[in-house]
This record gives C-alpha cells, structure tokens and sequence, in this order.
C-alpha cells in the first residue's frame, strides 16, 4: 500500500510538474510576443547549460552512495555536493560576468541579466540535492512539495510579473530566480535539520566528487 501510495505521489508530482509550465504558456505566448518570447528561451536554454557547470551534476552519487553504503554515508556527500558547488558557481558566475556582454549580442539578453543565469543554475543544483535525498529517503510528500513548489512558484510568479506588472521577458527570470531560490532555501533548512549538512572528517572529497562529475560533463 506504501508503494502504490508512494508511486502516485510521484506520479502526481510529475504531472503537475510539466502541467503548470505548459498552463501558462498561451499567457505568455501572447503577453511577451515573439521577440521578447525568443529572449526568454534563450534565457532557459543558458540556465540549463550553466546548471551542468554548477554542481557538475554531483547530487547523482548521493542515490548510488545510499543503496551501496547505507543511508548513514548519505550526510558525507550531501555536504560535499554543497560544498563543490562553492567551488564550481564561483568561477561560473566571473565567467558569465566577464562574457556578459558577448553573451548579450548571441542572445539578447542584457548583460547586467546574465549573472542571475549562475544564480539560477546553483539554486537549482540546491533543490537537485534535495529532491535525490528525499527519494532515497522515502519521502514522497517533501519530494513532490519541493518539485511543484518551484513550478507553482515560477508559473504564478511569471503571470504576476509579466501579465499583471508588465516586466516582459524580464519578469519571467525574475520569477524562476525567486521560486528555485525560495525552494532551495527551504531545503537547506530542511537538510539542515535531517542532520545531513555536518562538516565530518568522513565527508565526501572533492576528488571524488569531480571523479564522478566530471565524466558525465
């Protein structure tokens, strides 16, 4: 009964997960227009890039770590997935800072927007961390408040923004900047009072972590 429960909350999730995105599409279709619209695709398609610099997809070991060495090695490399994301979104954000303005003649987002794109990208790492320790832990609820809390969150926001306050291409940033951080710093919280952001002599090096991401990169 856990399992079937467990799996339609999962399943529930996803649904809405991909259901909120595309409810607000026609508004925004219509809202922004076609130039403005190209802008903020434009926008997405940076922050999915840069997320594969942030955090260099690091949080994928923590499943692999829980079913081979236990849920008790899990709090090692949660802290060191946090920890290289130190390490990794500093660099991120000087490169998108120091290229800002090539960045906004390939695409037309302003330069002084193109930090936010790193900024994205790292929260978005943060809720990644979250979301594999809430499956491992068999934790669908916080699983599925966490996924469509950042959907929910960006799609009301987005209609906000830009329906409502007229921000443009501009409010739909703006609108997933704020969801996935809010998300993240909830999950931090969250994480933090699981027990699982303790600095230890057993945490995960950096070494090992970049022998894992690095490759999938």
């Amino acid at each position: 009964a856990s399992l079937k429960r467990a799996s339609a909350i999962y399943l529930a999730a996803a649904a809405l997960n991909a259901a909120v995105p595309f409810s607000v599409l026609p508004f925004l279709t219509r809202w922004l227009g076609p130039a403005e619209f190209g802008i903020a695709g434009n926008y997405l398609a940076m922050v999915n890039l840069a997320a594969v610099v942030a955090g260099l997809s690091v949080h994928g070991i923590i499943s692999v770590v829980h079913f081979k060495q236990g849920a008790d090695a899990v709090a090692a490399y949660v802290f060191g997935s946090l920890r290289l994301l130190m390490f990794t979104g500093m660099p991120l954000l000087g490169a998108l800072a120091m290229f800002g303005p090539w960045i906004e003649e390939v695409s037309a987002v302003p330069a002084r927007w193109v930090w936010t794109i790193g900024m994205v990208a790292a929260f978005q790492f943060v809720v990644a961390v979250g979301l594999v320790v809430f499956q491992t832990r068999e934790e669908p609820v916080s699983y599925a408040v966490a996924q469509v809390g950042v959907a929910l969150g960006w799609g009301l926001m987005s209609l906000v923004f830009v329906g409502w306050s007229g921000m443009g291409w501009q409010g739909r940033a703006l609108a997933q900047l704020i969801a996935v951080a809010a998300v993240a710093t909830a999950i931090v919280w969250r994480l933090r009072r699981m027990g699982l952001l303790k600095r230890s002599e057993q945490s995960a090096t950096t070494a090992s972590l970049l022998a894992f991401g690095l490759p999938m990169v």
